[in-house]
């Protein structure tokens, strides 16, 4: 569609967590020296952006909360320091997320958190796909492949806005 798009995997990327030491108070910054560095400039800077996490224990991936959490910084320099996020047109955010529960229980808690992360980042919670029961899922079922084909449309939904 025209569009480039880049994937990344937090698990590839080596960082610690939010330590809350208010050093970035004053600066917006993470003091943290850490592959994190690169993905805040993604953050701030791309018009689109979709996050997806599995469901643990009613909330999103261990790896998606760090991150999240170590942009304690850009909470710090919109909130505290009054700077905005510039951008071209509207920001906007879509958030994927899978479930081995049959019931869609376990997503009200990410879906907060992931709101309030688009927040913060000055994006508009645009959508979502919520695909339970993955526990009794095969690859090559017709549930699968309806959620792939989902999945795909939302992320084309998404450019054309």
């Amino acid at each position: 569609m025209g569009v480039r798009v880049e994937t990344v995997f937090l698990n590839d990327l080596r960082f610690k967590p939010c330590q809350e030491c208010a050093g970035c108070d004053e600066t917006g910054i993470c003091v943290l020296n850490d592959d994190l560095r690169g993905i805040y400039k993604k953050l701030t800077s791309y018009e689109r952006i979709i996050l997806s996490s599995p469901i643990f224990f009613g909330s999103i991936s261990a790896q998606l909360k760090m991150m999240i959490d170590r942009c304690q910084s850009l909470w710090a320099a919109r909130y505290l320091l009054g700077k905005k996020i510039k951008a071209a047109k509207k920001r906007k955010g879509v958030f994927i997320s899978t479930a081995g529960r049959d019931d869609d229980a376990g997503f009200e808690n990410a879906r907060q958190i992931v709101n309030i992360f688009f927040t913060i980042l000055d994006m508009e919670y645009n959508d979502e796909l919520f695909v339970a029961g993955m526990n009794k899922m095969q690859p090559s079922s017709p549930k699968t492949k309806a959620a792939l084909k989902e999945a795909f449309l939302l992320g084309a939904s998404l450019v054309k806005t």
